[in-house]
């Protein structure tokens, strides 16, 4: 009861109007009791490391949730995607993987190819664990994960970015294997 009412103080503190996305306000302030109330206790030594650590891989997933994250599994290495060049008209497909190849093993993060809202298509990078993608993504042609990494096919994390992007397949490059993915259930 008490996280609810907190929850009610925090939005009407924000100012939530009308049409503001409501369910993305609660969330927010529920992890950010959530946290508050776990690090209390945690700092009172109420927690086991194991429990510690349990609660800490909660709080990525929450903050995962909310925001629309391509990721490979496990780890915390998840960074803000950052537009490595604009993709030209008449480039072949060949040549956006094998670029995407290379820089995947050159810089041992995670690639992608992304269409934006204006119409673009850019080669984006981001953290050996995923890419967090701003809201001005369209749509995920594709992304590499790692070579460092063991092969996991795409992850929940993967399919949950397609499905916030309501978006039906996309291509993940694994060791070099081209391999098309979706969300079956739609």
């Amino acid at each position: 009861m008490r996280h609810y009412i907190t929850t009610l103080l925090l939005l009407l503190t924000l100012g939530v109007a009308p049409g503001v996305n409501t369910a993305n306000a609660v969330a927010l302030t529920q992890n950010a009791v959530f946290t508050k109330t776990q690090a209390k206790r945690k700092a009172a030594g109420e927690y086991s490391d194991d429990v510690a650590k349990k609660l800490a891989r909660k709080r990525v997933r929450l903050k995962a949730q909310r925001r629309k994250i391509l990721r490979t599994g496990a780890g915390q290495d998840v960074r803000p995607m950052q537009i490595v060049r604009e993709i030209k008209h008449g480039e072949t497909l060949t040549d956006i993987v094998q670029e995407g190849k290379q820089l995947t093993f050159a810089s041992d993060v995670e690639h992608a190819v992304v269409t934006l809202k204006d119409g673009r298509r850019v080669l984006v990078s981001g953290g050996k664990h995923g890419i967090e993608l701003t809201k001005d993504v369209k749509r995920v042609i594709g992304h590499t994960h790692p070579y460092s990494l063991p092969p996991s096919g795409p992850s929940t994390g993967d399919l949950n970015a397609l499905r916030e992007l309501k978006q039906r397949n996309s291509y993940l490059l694994e060791r070099g294997e081209l391999q098309k993915f979706g969300n079956t259930a739609e």
